[in-house]
């Protein structure tokens, strides 16, 4: 037997699912379920609780345990017959406040009887009487005629899902879509549903226990919490992703200053490069060089400068200065040139050492006019 009837509590929805499936007494323990339905009730403030059945009867005195619950609850109780209801599980149906067939669902009344080969004394055709009368109030608590009742209970009778509403032991019929199940006998239609039922639970067990295993919780815990668990994952999944959006938008404009700043950086380093090429260039047609009016001459270093700005500058500082006449005898255009350009000019025309073999007072002026301000 199962642990449980309970198939599921939806709090959101304030409603809980219930499974009669099986022979009641065999496959199903009648009390056990109405302590269960009777839990759902009392303790769970619900709207509406639903009992799936698949049932062809069974025990009298479970299946009246099951009854005497419903009948008791204050939560609305709906009864969806998926397959069968017959015998001791057309009248646990019948109890309900409202009660939905499949289409192609079938529903059995039938007088009671003993199980077996029992001798029929007085005393147990007295309690079959009494099960037989109490079983007839029951099923003539929808409106239907008592004596009725009697006749198609004596005469095992089988409704169809639309017999069963027109005889007022059904409210409403549930569209299938399944022709084919309108055609199948009553066992066959039982057999059918229940393996169904059993696939269906089985595959639910194995997508549960995945889930528990994902979630970091016992397998154990009822659908209800794991679907909670599965909530609260999901909350806490859509917080770690908002925060690593904020984390990563957050890298991103910071990557984006420092790339502009890295932009800033390079061009101002470039106007410097740009600046000091045109300096030494210059310096260098001073000082004879480069021949100033050799304009492909001065193309082709403003190039070696765009490419490689150190490798230019050493190669023109290796070139020996090409000092004139004058300035080779001391001339006074080669001294003015000389004595008038700045530390930093003479420092990026290689100019500094010439200045202080040359005028030492001059270097040592210029030297300190630089560094000891």
């Amino acid at each position: 037997m199962e642990t449980s009837y309970i198939e599921s509590v939806n709090r959101t929805a304030a409603e809980a699912v219930m499974h009669l499936y099986g022979s009641i007494g065999e496959k199903v323990d009648g009390d056990l379920f109405a302590r269960e339905l009777a839990s759902l009730d009392s303790n769970c403030d619900l709207d509406l609780i639903k009992i799936r059945i698949n049932s062809p009867g069974g025990n009298v005195f479970q299946g009246m345990s099951i009854v005497s619950a419903i009948l008791a609850a204050d939560t609305p109780i709906h009864v969806y017959v998926d397959g069968i209801a017959a015998s001791m599980a057309a009248v646990v149906a019948v109890c309900a406040d409202k009660v939905f067939m499949q289409d192609f669902a079938k529903l059995m009344i039938h007088d009671p009887a003993f199980a077996g080969e029992i001798k029929l004394t007085d005393k147990y055709r007295k309690m079959l009487g009494k099960i037989r009368d109490m079983l007839q109030g029951v099923l003539s608590r929808r409106g239907n005629n008592p004596e009725e009742i009697a006749e198609l209970m004596a005469a095992e009778t089988w409704f169809s899902a639309s017999e069963a509403k027109r005889s007022r032991l059904c409210d409403e019929i549930l569209t299938s879509g399944r022709s084919g199940m309108e055609a199948l006998v009553p066992d066959q239609i039982f057999d059918r549903i229940n393996n169904e039922y059993k696939s269906q639970k089985q595959t639910r067990m194995k997508l549960n226990k995945k889930t528990a295993d994902l979630l970091g919780v016992s397998a154990e815990i009822d659908e209800q919490a794991l679907a909670d668990s599965v909530v609260a994952y999901a909350e806490a999944k859509e917080k770690e992703i908002e925060q690593a959006n904020t984390e990563l938008s957050a890298v991103k404009k910071r990557a984006e200053e420092a790339e502009a700043k890295l932009a800033q950086i390079e061009a101002a380093a470039a106007a410097r490069r740009k600046e000091e090429a045109a300096a030494l260039l210059e310096a260098a047609q001073k000082d004879g060089r480069i021949d100033a009016t050799n304009a492909e001459a001065l193309a082709s270093w403003g190039k070696m400068f765009e490419v490689d700005h150190e490798a230019a500058k050493a190669s023109l500082a290796a070139i020996p200065v090409r000092r004139t006449l004058a300035s080779r005898i001391g001339g006074p255009a080669a001294d003015d040139a000389l004595l008038g350009s700045t530390w930093d000019e003479l420092d990026r025309t290689g100019r500094l050492a010439e200045l202080k073999e040359r005028f030492p007072d001059a270097y040592d002026e210029k030297f300190r006019a630089k560094f000891k301000k």
